[in-house]
């Protein structure tokens, strides 16, 4: 994922912190967040602890979105080298498999992902002949549009704008009993994006605001693109309801 100005934030909230400020540091400040055993890894069990996918009731969260492409896709095992040349292919469920089946499989490859990682956390040189590679454990985790699990980088927009549910993706929600599907990574404008799909009855949410205002004052907080903007999305059994305050501080 793209993050403008990272480093410059980082540096930021180190000083905050009255850590050293340095290339190094930052560097290193980063790493320790998802490092195994490590006293500060609280990303590593973040990432431990959540989904690739869930369903509660009529919900699903996603982080990116579902289109037709990655219907019922289990990414690839491993990643080689980086390269989509190189790279062993993601696999698909037969057709008619279960939503809840297709959840279980995300979430367990997640997992497995996650203990290669743990015990192979660095690269290993690896040598064949002239061929020369590295490899490290979860690099599939890391690079989810390369290994094939599109769930996490797809998403409802094309050319910048909002767009409905494919008909045989919506069906297939519909079907699994999901008439909400809450998504982000994708931002666009100021406020939560609602698309609906009328004839399957299926209503997305894209809750991602993160570039609300890009002329947001950056002089505390570099990575400042939302400005004033801010929302809250409500769920609960009957409705959705999104509350907050747009850019203009509406």
């Amino acid at each position: 994922m793209d993050c403008p100005n990272g480093i410059e934030a980082r540096a930021v909230e180190l000083r905050t912190l009255g850590r050293p400020v340095t290339e190094e540091e930052i560097v290193l400040s980063y790493s320790e967040l998802v490092q195994p055993g490590g006293e500060n890894a609280w990303l590593l069990a973040y990432i431990k602890a959540a989904s690739v996918m869930l369903v509660i009731g009529d919900c699903l969260f996603v982080n990116g979105g579902l289109r037709s492409t990655g219907l019922l896709r289990l990414p690839a095992e491993d990643c080689r080298g980086g390269s989509a040349k190189m790279q062993p292919p993601s696999c698909v469920l037969p057709p008619g498999s279960p939503l809840e089946l297709w959840v279980f499989e995300l979430n367990s490859w997640k997992e497995r992902q996650l203990r290669i990682y743990e015990n192979f956390p660095t690269f290993i040189p690896l040598a064949d002949g002239h061929r020369r590679e590295r490899w490290r454990g979860g690099q599939p985790l890391m690079m989810p549009q390369l290994s094939g699990c599109w769930v996490m980088t797809d998403s409802h927009l094309e050319n910048g704008n909002c767009c409905p549910l494919e008909a045989d993706v919506a069906a297939f929600l519909a079907t699994s009993g999901v008439s909400r599907v809450f998504v982000g990574r994708a931002p666009q404008g100021d406020a939560p994006y609602v698309v609906r799909s009328t004839e399957a009855r299926v209503t997305v949410l894209c809750a991602d605001t993160s570039y609300s205002d890009p002329a947001a004052d950056k002089i505390v907080n570099p990575c400042n693109f939302r400005g004033k903007a801010v929302s809250m999305v409500t769920i609960d059994k009957e409705k959705t309801v999104v509350a907050g305050v747009l850019a203009d501080g509406t």
